[in-house]
Parts: structure tokens; sequence; C-alpha cells
């Protein structure tokens, strides 16, 4: 009589220790690599042509990855991508980098942003704006807007994390498209306050476990994405806001960098 299959056992917790260890002391390395190499790249290219954040949306410690992403091999990728934007090297120094992190709890998403809080200098913690979406109220966009604006001309590379992004309100979302878009910017007393320094993470829970249930990284992107979509259309007040649909697709696409909470 055919025996059904052992279940796996827990990986022992000197195992657990190790791996975690070995990753971030991989990070580091990386981390150190990546520093020279752009030092490098100073002595032979004018300071402009280096596309580097400075301020403290560059300054995250890369340990925080270890703390932050899932050590998956699978997502190996995602990781290094994710590093390159600790660093401050992004792909349009014109926009501000977007970063969802997909959780399987809230207590997940609510780990990783303590954890970003605490890869900050403690010269950059005033310089951390975090927004929790579900105490946003259809007729706060416009003190949305003043609190963001206020705090980019503090902090204009500052690091702002939205918590739960899946129950932002309707009318909230053209406040942080407008925060992720190239060139963006909000408008203070008739002057410019750009937005497009800053670093922005959003944490979202997949309720489903359909997305961290992919088998790969442009799979579990791509489910991660349409996830936050579907949940940004299931607001109750979706209906209210026209063009509802357009505003939410927008807003993924600016969310350039997916990867999965611990």
């Amino acid at each position: 009589m055919a025996g059904h299959p052992a279940e796996a056992r827990p990986k022992p917790e000197a195992y657990v220790i190790c791996r975690n260890l070995l990753a971030e002391t991989t990070l580091r390395l990386r981390y150190g690599v990546h520093n020279l190499w752009r030092r490098a790249q100073k002595m032979f290219k004018p300071e402009e042509k280096v596309e580097q954040v400075k301020g403290c949306a560059a300054q995250l410690d890369a340990g925080a990855l270890v703390a932050i992403v899932s050590h998956e091999p699978v997502y190996e990728g995602l990781r290094a991508s994710l590093q390159d934007i600790w660093l401050g090297h992004k792909e349009d120094p014109h926009k501000g980098a977007g970063v969802l992190l997909v959780g399987r709890s809230e207590a997940a998403n609510a780990a990783a942003a303590v954890a970003l809080e605490k890869a900050l200098p403690s010269s950059c913690r005033s310089c951390l704006l975090s927004f929790k979406a579900s105490h946003g109220h259809a007729d706060a966009p416009g003190g949305v807007q003043k609190l963001l604006a206020g705090f980019l001309q503090r902090c204009p590379q500052g690091v702002v994390i939205l918590e739960d992004v899946q129950k932002l309100h309707p009318r909230l979302l053209p406040v942080f498209i407008n925060a992720l878009s190239e060139h963006g910017h909000f408008e203070v007393d008739g002057k410019a306050v750009p937005s497009w320094g800053a670093l922005y993470v959003a944490t979202m829970l997949d309720s489903d476990g359909l997305a961290l249930s992919q088998p790969g990284e442009e799979a579990f992107k791509k489910a991660a994405k349409r996830a936050l979509t579907a949940q940004l259309l299931a607001h109750p007040s979706a209906e209210q806001v026209p063009g509802y649909k357009a505003h939410a697709e927008a807003f993924r696409r600016r969310l350039e960098y997916v990867a999965p909470c611990r």
C-alpha cells in the first residue's frame, strides 16, 4: 500500500541563520562593488552623466534587503534590481522610483515598513514619510497633496512609504500618480516642488496568495500588478470616480519595481 509522501520538515534554526548571514554578506559585498564601480565611473564621466540620486533615498542600508525581501533563489534578480534603487541608481533620473512590496499578511507588510525605517541612517529618519492608505478619505486629496509637498520641500530625496496601498481611496490616487510621474511636481505658493527625487515604496497584501505562488520572477511581477489593479478597482467608492480604471492602471505602471516580502 502506497504511503503518503512525508511532510517537509522545517529547516533547523542554525541552517536558517547561516542562510540569512550568507545572503546579507553577499548583498553587502555586491553593495561595496557597486560603490567602487560608481566611483570609477565618475573618474571617466562628467558628473551630470552619472544617473545617481543623492540624499536620504540613496542611503538605505543594503542589509535591509535581508530583513525585507524574500530569500527564495527565484527572486535573485528582483533583489539585485532593488539594491540598485537602494544605491540611488535609477533608469530615469527625472522620475521618482516606485517600488511595490508584496506580502502574505498585514504583519509581514508592517514588518517591512519598520525595517525600511530602520534601514535609514539616524540623520535621515526625519526624511521618511509613512502614509497609511486606509486612513485617507474622499475629501482629503488636498490635504494629502499638501502633506507630500511639504515633506518634499524639506526632503527632496526623501523616502515615502505608502502602507496597504490596496486600501487607497480612489480620489487620492491622482496625487500619487502625479508624485511618481516623470518630472512630477506639486505647486506650493505658485512654486514648483519636484517629486521625482524621492523613493516611493508601497506595500500590498496578496490576499489570495496568487502572486506569491507564481514560479518565476516575471510571472510574479505580472500577477502582483494584476492583483494591485483588481484590489484598487474593488474599492467601494471606485465607481464614483470617472475614469478610475485608467487611473489604477496608470498608477500600476509607475511602480516599476516589484518584490515579495519575507
